[in-house]
């Protein structure tokens, strides 16, 4: 019988009042418990227990041996556990991709914190515009700002964040402020690059509805638009993120906040087997708790 194998049968042993308990404890038959205690006795060349029909009662050597086996047996255990706990530790360098915008304001703010909390990770961060491959482009966790499709990816929900159409309070004054989609019409719109640049969706009742704006600048940058915007040019339609801190400064006022469509989610997605490394496991579960202390009121 494996020697540890049969410590800790003999430290069982000694916690029940017979023979038989033991047996029912182990899960084994009484006439297997009986042989693997003679063997061990044999092999120890002392006798462990006296022992009658009904009860058992260690010996001095048995007693000796009981202090021996439970300080060898908690030794391993605790070994075992610092191994795991190494093994469970956030360790190497982990790929991140986000959204230009989205990860210079939101998540690379919160870097610092996570590489002071685990000294042994380094990350890598990917700000792109487009949906990476995770594979071919070798990225451990993408943030995407979407609501995801059918996929093999795991995704970790993160937060949500709103579509706000705003204006500077220069631009309102002269122009007049919308009450209602339909108004959008008579403004001038600034537009992002893309077939359906000039589509913006609202909430019509229980539904969602699409208005067609126009505008006199286009951009394929979200910071240019809102540069422009704030300049007095026209209202622009961004991800409530995007214009935070001009909100909060009053150059920039929402208009139409009533008729907001649903909330876009954010999540981090992974490739099947990815989040089990503990290196992306910390780094998706600080992200979650720490954008989700950033929502937004009424998200």
């Amino acid at each position: 019988m494996d020697k540890l194998v049969a410590m800790r049968n003999f430290v069982k042993i000694t916690e029940s009042t017979s023979l038989s308990a033991a047996a029912r404890t182990l899960a084994m038959s009484l006439p297997v418990v009986s042989r693997g205690l003679a063997e061990l006795e044999r092999g120890l060349g002392v006798r462990l227990f006296t022992r009658t029909t009904r009860s058992l009662a260690l010996t001095d050597e048995g007693e000796t041996y009981r202090q021996h086996c439970l300080r060898i047996l908690a030794d391993i255990d605790n070994a075992e556990s610092a191994l795991a706990q190494i093994r469970a530790t956030p360790k190497g360098r982990v790929t991140v991709s986000a959204p230009l915008l989205f990860g210079r304001l939101r998540v690379a703010p919160l870097l610092p914190a996570f590489l002071a909390r685990y000294p042994d990770v380094s990350v890598d961060l990917l700000l792109v515009d487009r949906v990476v491959n995770l594979i071919d482009e070798g990225i451990d966790v993408a943030v995407r700002i979407a609501p995801l499709g059918d996929s093999t990816l795991i995704a970790r929900r993160l937060g949500q964040v709103r579509r706000v159409v705003c204006a500077s309070p220069a631009y309102l004054k002269h122009y007049g402020r919308p009450r209602k989609p339909a108004d959008l019409r008579a403004h001038n719109c600034l537009l992002n690059v893309g077939s359906n640049a000039g589509d913006w969706r609202f909430q019509a009742g229980a539904k969602e509805a699409r208005l067609r704006v126009s505008g006199n600048f286009v951009s394929n940058s979200s910071d240019a638009l809102i540069e422009v915007a704030c300049q007095g040019v026209g209202l622009v339609r961004v991800l409530s993120y995007q214009v935070e801190a001009m909100l909060a400064a009053k150059q920039l006022v929402e208009v139409l906040g009533k008729f907001a469509v649903t909330a876009t989610p954010i999540n981090a997605v992974m490739s099947p087997g990815r989040m089990t490394l503990p290196k992306v496991r910390g780094l998706v579960d600080y992200l979650a708790q720490s954008l989700d202390a950033k929502r937004e009121p009424g998200v």
